[in-house]
């Protein structure tokens, strides 16, 4: 279609930002950083026809890029992420690079938002991550602390998780995720 409007979002984007911005089959580039104001970008380029930069150096910030979940597509389970990033650097990974060094949620922005899914009738949440064994708030909140945080909220029966590194998998975490019968 000659007429769509070509959008390139993702972990390319973000490495291959000059290539990406030559190529002239894309009318509009975002970096990973800026998936949230997919919706404002696209506006400002059907009334201005320009592309600005929607690049940021993801290794520089420590901003969590927030994006609630009002309405998941599946009728009683919903994924929510609450850490990106990685700071291991692995040498056949790109994940440091494309996604920035680790940030965390506010353990208080998830327990929101898993309310309010909640009370929309969810019932089961996947927390996921880039790095979810790395989560820690601005506070200490660790992911143990989430987990049971999680478990407390009305409503939410059931509370899985994306993939855990090894490290996180303590004697201390199993006893206390063994003894809640939702996670």
């Amino acid at each position: 279609n000659p007429h769509a409007v070509v959008v390139a979002v993702g972990c390319y984007v973000q490495t291959g930002t000059e290539s990406v911005k030559m190529d002239p089959c894309i009318d509009l580039a975002i970096g990973n950083n800026r998936k949230k104001d997919i919706a404002r970008l696209l506006d400002e380029y059907f009334c201005t026809s320009k592309v600005n930069d929607n690049f940021i150096d993801i290794n520089a910030t420590k901003d969590y890029e927030d994006m609630w979940l009002v309405k998941p597509s599946e009728h009683c389970r919903a994924y929510v992420k609450v850490q990106d990033g990685c700071n291991n650097f692995c040498t056949y990974c790109i994940i440091p690079y494309t996604r920035g060094r680790i940030r965390s949620r506010e353990l208080s922005n998830v327990i929101a938002e898993i309310e309010g899914l909640a009370e929309r009738g969810i019932k089961e949440v996947v927390i996921t991550g880039i790095n979810l064994s790395s989560y820690c708030d601005s506070n200490g909140a660790s992911l143990l602390d989430l987990l049971l945080s999680v478990s407390r909220i009305p409503g939410i029966e059931r509370i899985r998780m994306g993939s855990l590194e090894p490290r996180v998998i303590t004697e201390e975490f199993l006893k206390a995720i063994s003894n809640e019968p939702k996670i």
